[in-house]
């Protein structure tokens, strides 16, 4: 059973089991260090106003993060995931812009993410939220580490009659 909340980033893991992903999200977004006190879970949706946003560009803050903050509401996960290839898991819900080689093979390498698990069972449904088709599918585990490419383990996915029957084999 996979535990526990993240995040997979293209730099390493980002355990986020003790606070929520969204506000870790603003955090890098905006340079933040971690013992920063800047945002709490209250105000982790809402716009920069703009004397934080003057503060934040001088900073150096990139453009793209501060413009989508200054609208509200706004939602810095769907920021990561989509502009910065992040990848948000909880338990075993992954939460993914797209399904490609790419993004499967970042979960299949996230080492950290699978030593984490305490309890692995090779069967367990894994959910994919695919964020920019808003679909979902679903694999075992073992498919997901079995699959030869990312659109094998996508047409897997998507036939879930057919999963059915190669867990059974």
């Amino acid at each position: 059973m996979l535990t526990g909340k993240f995040w997979i980033t293209p730099e390493g893991l980002i355990d986020v089991t003790m606070t929520e992903h969204a506000l870790v999200a603003r955090r890098v977004m905006l340079g933040l260090a971690p013992d920063e006190p800047r945002f709490t879970v209250r105000n982790m949706f809402k716009a920069l106003s703009p004397e934080e946003q003057a503060e934040f560009r001088a900073r150096g803050v990139p453009e793209d993060a501060l413009s989508f903050l200054e609208k509200e509401p706004n939602e810095p996960r769907i920021f990561m995931i989509r502009e910065r290839g992040w990848i948000r898991v909880r338990a075993s819900g992954f939460y993914i812009w797209t399904m490609d080689a790419a993004t499967l093979q970042r979960i299949l390498g996230a080492q950290d993410f699978w030593r984490a698990q305490t309890k692995f069972d090779p069967y367990e449904a894994l959910n994919f939220h695919v964020l920019s088709t808003h679909s979902a599918c679903w694999l075992t585990a073992r498919q997901l580490k079995e699959a030869p490419d990312a659109a094998t383990a996508w047409t897997w996915a998507k036939g879930q009659k057919y999963l059915r029957t190669i867990e059974t084999e």
